[in-house]
């Protein structure tokens, strides 16, 4: 492999700014079947997962820290022998035609990012971590009173513990034992790009992304226009008749940078704002040929995230809070073009949303039940992976009594129960009868609620009013709890 030199001014959290410069491996030469390499693919904690550790922080009045490696691909070792080109400006006298052989993964290397976290894996567990099977960048450490939730995410790691001493060990272990070089960031203020401001006397934590919305507002020229109070405008349907049909409509809409400000949108969405992902979901269908009215669109939920860019996701540690408890919602052949329905669910842990999904579902529904039916089988499936990864934390779930979702039609809780086949509903998948299949192990069950207090309602439609969406808006969010950052000790619980 060649090789070349990598120049970064990063931005810290502060605001302030820091020249990098890195050797790294063309990589690009290398070639799998010639075995220069074996696999590339690393995990990394899923936001939600990440979620759950501040939840558990929260509930528990756990010390939240993070930790950070320097030049963490550096201490991977290669699968495969690898050799590059002496870097530009360090070759050796008289020997500029050798080549290095590698004996640590570098950077630009297709299996880098691989390596590390093999090694990571190896140190965490020589330590006395578990690795969690559903989450494999999700892990418990448990040794008499001390007890620690470890997420990583490539060389960032966010720990939840309690126990003293126990990251003065940790980074002991690291540094001396497996030779890393460590950054202590202290208390965690920053996880993936969310800002993490935290009260210990109210038990509460909250995922801001104010930095990263102001910073894509200027980004697409949005930062000086006069924001709006819903995402949406309720009077436009978005459709592919609205897509451009001539050379020049494709041509004025390709003046505006349509993909890359959705996928900023995406971001926040999936992050910390999911009262935006209904209008995301529908901007998101005309990535291949936007038209006036899908830009018109975008712009909307870019000027929303303007006058409410200091909202945030709170998470809440109430000790009356069942731990896992769900709302699931569809609206029925919501899109003019394929008549498909949306499946939209939420999930709390401990009274703080930790996951929601807002989809188009893959097949048309014939009836609203058989969409509310589809919806609540998809969260299910996610309520099932939650219970799973909450057992493994060993907190004691999943619990005796099943997991409540909430549904707000009486077909589709009907038909969860019932498992004789009536001829409205004979034809649906088979994969759609999971929530029944669970329902009858006693792991969930699906509970009426009126539409109005169904939450996932906010993900499912565009056209809400504004009393009820900052209504659905306040109660996903947690809106009503006050976070301020606060140094103040509270009591160990008595859970």
């Amino acid at each position: 492999m060649g090789s070349t030199w990598v120049y970064k001014i990063k931005l810290e959290a502060d605001g302030s700014f820091r020249r990098k410069s890195r050797v790294c491996a063309q990589g690009f030469s290398q070639k799998k079947h010639l075995g220069d390499f074996k696999t590339t693919f690393a995990p990394v904690a899923r936001i939600t997962s990440v979620r759950i550790i501040l939840a558990i922080g929260a509930r528990y009045d756990l010390e939240l820290w993070h930790l950070d490696v320097k030049t963490a691909f550096l201490n991977g070792k290669p699968e495969t022998a690898q050799y590059m080109r002496q870097p530009a400006g360090f070759e050796e006298k008289g020997k500029e035609d050798h080549v290095c052989l590698l004996l640590r993964s570098l950077y630009g290397t297709k299996d880098a990012a691989h390596c590390w976290y093999k090694e990571l894996h190896s140190a965490l567990t020589a330590f006395g971590f578990k690795r969690c099977d559903n989450d494999h960048s999700l892990y418990r450490y448990k040794q008499g009173e001390v007890v620690a939730f470890l997420a990583v995410w490539v060389d960032d790691l966010a720990i939840a513990f309690r126990g003293e001493g126990f990251i003065e060990r940790l980074l002991k272990f690291f540094r001396e034992v497996r030779g890393y070089k460590m950054n202590d960031l202290g208390p965690l203020k920053w996880v993936v790009g969310l800002k993490v401001s935290r009260n210990r006397q109210q038990r509460t934590i909250n995922l801001s992304q104010e930095t990263y919305i102001g910073a894509i507002l200027k980004k697409f020229g949005m930062d000086a226009a006069n924001p709006t109070n819903t995402p949406y405008n309720a009077s436009v349907i978005l459709s592919k008749e609205q897509c451009p049909t001539t050379e020049k409509e494709t041509e004025d809409a390709s003046a505006f940078p349509y993909r890359g400000a959705v996928g900023s949108l995406m971001y926040a969405m999936v992050a910390t704002r999911p009262d935006i992902a209904a209008s995301v979901r529908e901007v998101a269908r005309f990535m291949q040929n936007p038209g006036q009215t899908h830009i018109t669109a975008v712009k909307r939920i870019f000027l929303y995230l303007k006058g409410t860019k200091d909202l945030g996701l709170t998470l809440t540690g109430k000790p009356t809070s069942t731990t896992l408890i769900g709302w699931s919602d569809a609206d029925w052949a919501n899109c003019i073009d394929t008549r498909k329905s949306n499946t939209a669910f939420i999930f709390k842990v401990f009274g703080g949303t930790i996951s929601w999904k807002s989809s188009r579902q893959p097949t048309v529904a014939v009836s609203t039940t058989e969409a509310e039916y589809m919806s609540a089988s998809a969260a299910a499936r996610e309520a099932s992976w939650l219970r799973q990864v909450l057992l493994e934390l060993a907190l004691g779930h999943p619990p005796e009594s099943p997991t409540t979702i909430y549904e707000d039609n009486d077909g589709a809780i009907a038909l969860s129960e019932n498992p004789v086949a009536h001829s409205r509903n004979k034809h649906i998948d088979v994969k759609h009868h999971y929530i029944r299949e669970q329902y009858e192990l006693g792991h969930m069950e699906l509970k009426p609620i009126d539409t109005k207090e169904n939450w996932a309602d906010i993900l499912t439609k565009t056209s809400i009013p504004l009393e009820q969406f900052q209504y659905l808006r306040q109660n996903i969010l947690n809106e009503d709890q006050q976070v301020v950052d606060s140094k103040e000790e509270t009591k160990e619980p008595h859970d």
